[in-house]
């Protein structure tokens, strides 16, 4: 369960004001429930699948809007998110293959998905080192959508990193 009240906020004195600042919006409140499952697996007996994940949060976020202050952020929670992370071994471990997906109904306007992908492989280095390679997609759907009204996010985006853990 999840209960909030008195939430701070960035906050206009008006709807046509520019300026925000922070204020504490005594009238907001978030209610709600969130759940997750997960399972690790070695691979034995569940083919290449070393690991799922599953969650999901609903939430009623209210603000009273006749008080002053008009609020920025606090009804840009979701009212439902779903969210599911899967983890596949292939070709006996010598690849990683992980796939993720967000759905977002926001408290106002559309809901959205967002699926990411990573395809990675580890290198032994000396005795405690390793070297890990990856091409990464994120947004792979290549949807348009807002985290803070106004600021758009990216669009598709692909990108290969190297990361040496010592």
């Amino acid at each position: 369960m999840r209960q909030e009240t008195n939430t701070i906020d960035f906050a206009q004195d008006s709807a046509g004001d520019a300026v925000t600042h922070a204020v504490n919006i005594p009238s907001a409140n978030v209610r709600g429930v969130e759940a997750t499952i997960d399972g690790e697996f070695d691979g034995a007996h569940s083919g290449g699948l070393r690991s799922l994940r599953a969650g999901w949060t609903v939430l009623d976020a209210t603000n009273d809007l006749s008080a002053k202050a008009v609020p920025r952020y606090t009804l840009l929670r979701p009212k439902q998110q779903l969210t599911a992370n899967i983890t596949y071994a292939l070709m006996t471990n010598w690849l990683k293959l992980d796939l993720g997906a967000v759905y977002k109904l926001r408290q106002t306007g559309d809901g959205y998905t967002l699926v990411n992908a990573r395809l990675s492989h580890s290198f032994p280095l000396e005795s405690t080192s390793t070297l890990t390679l990856s091409v990464e997609g994120t947004n792979l759907t290549n949807i348009i959508y807002e985290e803070l009204p106004g600021v758009p996010t990216p669009r598709r985006w692909m990108f290969v990193t190297a990361t040496v853990e010592m």
